[in-house]
């Protein structure tokens, strides 16, 4: 037994983190360097969990960016819709089931919560990706990852991180029911990440990242 400590500060709080890093531009300016610099840190961790018994199979690895609004700015006008100023829109980052039907029917269940809360959605985009390296038991429960652009609610007066944490919550809750996702079944739906201000980049190191459009491009 451990005996607790008699203040505050309690040792088993303590976690660690399994290869977390962090590169800045102290300039606060958006710079390809910085991303480059990111991927190389990426790489280097590869010993910390990064890989498992397939040498082509991770675990599951990537970056954080600051929201790349110029390169989704063009990249959504290919996708059929334009984006407003940065600051009024979000980017969620989801894993979708592969069945067609199964990810329509997340997609509109999505749509209706972000509509009651007063959101509007501005679009999907395909994330583009390219398994040709993955492994087998990767490829198994590899999900088809799709972005979804949503703008600011105009029934809430709370910060818009607030309401995207809101939106999130809820969502993932109504989409499981909706897709019948239960504790131990089928899990093909995950929302990764919903946010104003950053952006979620999956790859595997040198693997994934050179081959990922969302993360090659300047």
């Amino acid at each position: 037994m451990q005996r607790r400590e008699d203040h505050i500060y309690n040792p088993s709080f303590e976690r660690d983190a399994c290869g977390v890093g962090f590169v800045a531009e102290l300039s606060g300016d958006y710079k390809r360097a910085t991303v480059n610099d990111a991927i190389e840190m990426l790489e280097r961790m590869a010993h910390r969990g990064a890989c498992g018994c397939e040498k082509n199979t991770g675990d599951g690895a990537g970056i954080m960016v600051a929201l790349p609004h110029d390169f989704f700015k063009e990249v959504t006008k290919d996708a059929g819709f334009e984006l407003p100023p940065p600051g009024e829109y979000a980017v969620g980052m989801l894993f979708m089931p592969t069945d067609e039907k199964r990810r329509e029917k997340g997609k509109a269940e999505f749509k209706k919560v972000a509509e009651s809360l007063g959101h509007v959605i501005l679009g999907w985009r395909p994330v583009p990706t390219d398994n040709s390296d993955l492994g087998e038991s990767a490829l198994e429960t590899e999900p088809v990852i799709e972005q979804v652009f949503i703008t600011k609610s105009s029934r809430s007066e709370a910060e818009f991180e607030q309401q995207l944490y809101i939106l999130r919550r809820l969502s993932i809750i109504s989409v499981r029911a909706a897709l019948n996702i239960k504790r131990g079944g089928e899990r093909d739906f995950y929302m990764c990440s919903l946010s104003s201000r950053v952006q979620l980049q999956f790859c595997y190191g040198r693997l994934l990242c050179p081959t990922r459009q969302d993360v090659t491009s300047d």
